[in-house]
């Protein structure tokens, strides 16, 4: 009977021990298997339009590399970064590098012990953020062309898609009370000239005056018309023209 017995207990016993070899492995797995919150976001310029770049995550204690995430030309990139961090970032975009320190700006990831997190990251790389030694100036020299601002033929009425480049330029504005800029306003070359400058001055007048009607000062705003003056293309064909009929903004301090 007891050599019966002892049939039964040391199976079980060996299955026991098994049991608690492989939950301690499961364990022992789970806590050294690195958890990531998600992140997805978007990177601008200081003219508020989409850029690419790449944005590199560092520890604050550390100092090393975390994490690095592309930007394309949409603005739009995805990262993984490790649960339970602070971490600060830089941002290297064209011939610049920004500096984000933790002095400046920290990120905080959530904690382990709490649901995974989808992190929501939008960056804009202010000037005065230039990491010194880092090439080009930060004046914001030169024109933003907006593509999606539209008027009827031949009028200075704005048309509704013309709303959503126009929203950025308000932001901008807005986020950086400083600064001052210019509208400029561009024809082709068919039909009388000066009627071209009129029609050009009129359209960066409508721009002006929608950017006053969304509440930004009068005196941060000139409005230049340019005619056909600077064509950015050449004036033989009907893609080229439309080319040549835009808006544009330049900052102008």
């Amino acid at each position: 009977m007891k050599h019966y017995c002892m049939q039964l207990v040391v199976p079980y016993f060996c299955c026991l021990l098994f049991f608690m070899h492989t939950q301690a492995q499961s364990i022992a797995q789970k806590n050294t298997t690195p958890m990531y919150d998600k992140g997805e976001g978007s990177l601008r310029n200081e003219y508020f339009m989409p850029t690419s770049g790449t944005i590199m995550f560092y520890d604050v204690i550390s100092k090393k590399l975390i994490a690095t995430a592309e930007a394309k030309q949409d603005g739009i990139f995805n990262v993984k970064l490790p649960r339970n961090s602070r971490l600060y970032f830089e941002i290297k975009s064209g011939n610049r590098l920004y500096k984000f320190d933790g002095e400046d700006y920290e990120l905080y990831t959530s904690s382990d012990g709490e649901p995974l997190q989808l992190l929501r990251l939008d960056f804009v790389l202010n000037p005065r953020y230039l990491k010194e030694g880092s090439s080009g100036d930060n004046k914001g020299e030169g024109n933003i062309v907006l593509n999606k601002v539209h008027f009827d033929p031949g009028s200075a009425n704005l048309r509704p898609e013309s709303y959503e480049d126009l929203g950025i330029v308000v932001d901008l504005l807005k986020n950086n009370p400083d600064i001052r800029i210019e509208i400029q306003g561009h024809t082709d070359n068919q039909g009388n000239p000066q009627k071209n400058m009129q029609l050009s001055q009129d359209r960066a007048n409508a721009v002006k005056n929608y950017l006053i009607k969304k509440g930004i000062d009068s005196s941060r705003i000139d409005a230049v018309g340019y005619g056909d003056t600077q064509p950015v293309a050449a004036n033989d064909t009907e893609a080229n023209r439309q080319k040549n009929r835009r808006i544009e903004y330049k900052i102008i301090r």
